[in-house]
Order: structure tokens, then sequence, then C-alpha cells
């Protein structure tokens, strides 16, 4: 008894209710999905590209390490090498 009445009030007036309803439904879809959209927008444009690795603008911290092996070479065990570090 109860179905037939729910089912009278979205068939009556050539279907009436019911497109009122899959409008709306369909209204709701197209809004939440355009806001969704937005979002993910906003979102994207706070992501910073990498510019990559600029050579033109040098480090201040990097300077020419010495490369002299041969004195690490002349090391036999810790004392010399705490000679060495206290040079």
């Amino acid at each position: 008894m109860k179905f037939e009445k729910f089912k009278l009030f979205w068939l009556k007036n050539k279907k009436k209710n019911l497109k009122i309803l899959v409008v709306s439904v369909l209204v709701l879809f197209v809004v939440f999905a355009v806001a969704a959209g937005i979002r993910i927008s906003n979102l994207m444009d706070h992501i910073n590209p990498d510019d990559g690795v600029n050579f033109s603008n040098a480090d201040e911290s990097y300077y020419d390490d010495n490369t002299d092996f041969e004195a690490i070479h002349e090391i036999n065990d810790a004392s010399s090498l705490d000679d060495l570090l206290y040079k």
C-alpha cells in the first residue's frame, strides 16, 4: 500500500516529480564536481615547480679542496693520523 503511494507520487503528472528529482541530483553532482575541480586547481597552483640547478650563481660555501693524497698515503697507524690532523 505504501509502495503504491510512493510510486504514484513519483509517476503522477507525466512523471514531473521524478524529473525534478533527477534534475536536482544531477545539479548537485555538477556543483560538487565543479567545487572539487576548483579545489584541485587551487592545490595545484600552490605547487612550485623546481627551476633546476642554476650554475650561474656560485655557492659561497664552495671552495677548492686540497686533493693532496700523498699525505694520507703515508699514514700507517693512528698516531701518524693524529700527527697529520694536528698539522
